[in-house]
């Protein structure tokens, strides 16, 4: 009898470690950690172009570890079968940033498993929610490094191109979160541009030191907070389960995660970035690993979009989400149901055992 027993509580035991790693195996405390700061050196402001290319001058690349041991960056997956293209995409992150006055300049060039993006925002949806489900880049910021978690950020948006007509989709959360102006709205090809580059997409942006600095101004020595997330899923709906997405800086791809715990500071420096005589793009270094390995090489979504990318077609359709009760379930690190039902299981097939001895 005491065999029995001891050999079902292994057995939850080891299937109860075996879901949480599952679940939780990407960043496993579910966010950047405090403190994270990253040094953003100052760019001559003609160098940065909206193209959809990563130049010299325009920017200089982070050193972010992209090990999923060791990173300061955090995934997470709507559903189990999205975790390894969860930790396909983690490593392919590259960051890039730089200042200029009056702003912070934003690049991220990462390779998603799915570039896709045909899930339509209308105007009074929640947009987080949507727009994760496809190809698209969330930001929050606010003018505190920490937060209590009950409070909503003051800057909280998400772009998106769709890969079948090339328009641009902007959502943001409410009026409360369009910056410190609250009328705040990004303009696709002014303020960023998102370019599919093969298997890649960029993402370009800069945001004013006026909409999420405190006090409204920021310059050499100061910091400024923001949280970045990349996000893609296969989905062709809302309805999808499909979504993955790697995050620096906390929680910016679903609607219930408005109010980021902790944002990474970015420092701006006084030293400049050197502009060379000829700009040329960045060429990045492969992945470590590739993408899908069963299909190393992706047919590029939009193969007829031109590099660098072309913002005419802008097709920009604000989304605000001020009546968003209603947006459904963010991506999460874990599910607790799981483990629950997990455990449930084996615990039912031990009774049994039991039962059927004693009988």
């Amino acid at each position: 009898m005491k065999k029995t027993l001891a050999l079902i509580l292994a057995i939850v035991m080891t299937a109860a470690l075996a879901v949480t790693a599952l679940a939780d195996s990407i960043n496993p405390e579910g966010h950047t950690p405090e403190g994270t700061t990253v040094t953003v050196k100052k760019a001559d402001a003609s160098l940065v172009q909206k193209d959809g290319i990563i130049s010299e001058g325009e920017y200089e690349k982070a050193d972010i570890d992209v090990n999923e041991n060791t990173t300061i960056l955090h995934s997470v997956f709507w559903s189990s079968g999205d975790l390894d293209t969860a930790l396909a995409m983690l490593p392919t992150m590259e960051y890039y940033f730089s200042w200029s006055d009056g702003q912070i300049n934003v690049a991220v060039r990462t390779q998603p498993k799915d570039i896709h993006q045909v899930i339509d925002v209308e105007t009074g949806d929640y947009p987080e929610d949507w727009f994760c489900k496809n190809t698209a880049f969330t930001i929050s910021s606010d003018v505190k490094q920490t937060r209590d978690k009950h409070a909503v950020c003051n800057f909280y948006f998400a772009v998106a191109k769709r890969t079948d007509t090339g328009a641009y989709q902007v959502g943001y959360y409410g009026a409360d979160q369009r910056g410190n102006s609250d009328s705040y709205i990004p303009q696709a090809g002014t303020d960023f541009v998102i370019n599919y580059d093969g298997s890649y997409v960029i993402l370009e942006w800069s945001i004013p030191f006026s909409e999420i600095a405190e006090g409204g101004a920021a310059g050499a020595g100061d910091s400024v907070y923001l949280s970045i997330g990349a996000e893609s899923g296969a989905g062709d709906t809302r309805d999808a389960d499909s979504c993955y997405a790697v995050s620096l800086g906390d929680f910016t791809y679903g609607v219930s995660q408005k109010a980021a715990t902790n944002h990474a500071a970015f420092l701006l420096s006084d030293e400049a970035i050197p502009a060379p005589a000829n700009p040329t793009p960045i060429t990045p270094e492969p992945p470590v690993t590739p993408v899908n390995p069963d299909n190393p090489n992706p047919t590029p979504a939009n193969p007829d979009n031109p590099t660098p990318a072309d913002p005419g077609n802008s097709g920009t359709t604000p989304s605000n989400g001020g009546n968003g009760g209603n947006g459904g379930t963010a991506p999460r690190t874990g599910d607790p149901m799981i483990i629950m039902a997990a455990v449930a299981a084996v615990s039912a097939a031990g009774a049994f055992i039991v039962r059927k001895k004693r009988h």
